[in-house]
């Protein structure tokens, strides 16, 4: 159980710093923007994880990154399909599907 305590608990203040940081698309790359995002959702962080989703799509729209803004987009969707918001759901479902054609 020790064992346990000490290999989870790095990973614990790993991710509170990890969380902690400023959610900003300026020097980061949408990939490290949606991972965050991903951390966040797992922590139930609603409000961070939406301006970290935010922050990622902006940073992949403005670097044409098209994989990652079609990712960002139905991860978007999902997100807010998951809270019962299903009509601002289908704008990214619709996002991410008409750039995967």
């Amino acid at each position: 159980m020790h064992k346990t305590l000490w290999l989870v608990a790095p990973a614990m203040l790993l991710a509170s710093l990890s969380a902690a940081q400023e959610v900003s698309s300026d020097s980061t790359s949408a990939s490290h923007l949606l991972h965050r995002a991903e951390v966040f959702r797992h922590e139930g962080k609603v409000q961070e994880t939406l301006q970290a989703y935010f922050a990622a799509l902006r940073k992949a729209e403005s670097d044409n990154d098209t994989v990652n803004t079609i990712h960002t987009a139905r991860r978007l969707g999902e997100y807010y399909e998951r809270y019962s918001r299903p009509h601002e759901a289908i704008p990214y479902y619709r996002r991410a599907y008409d750039l995967s054609k």
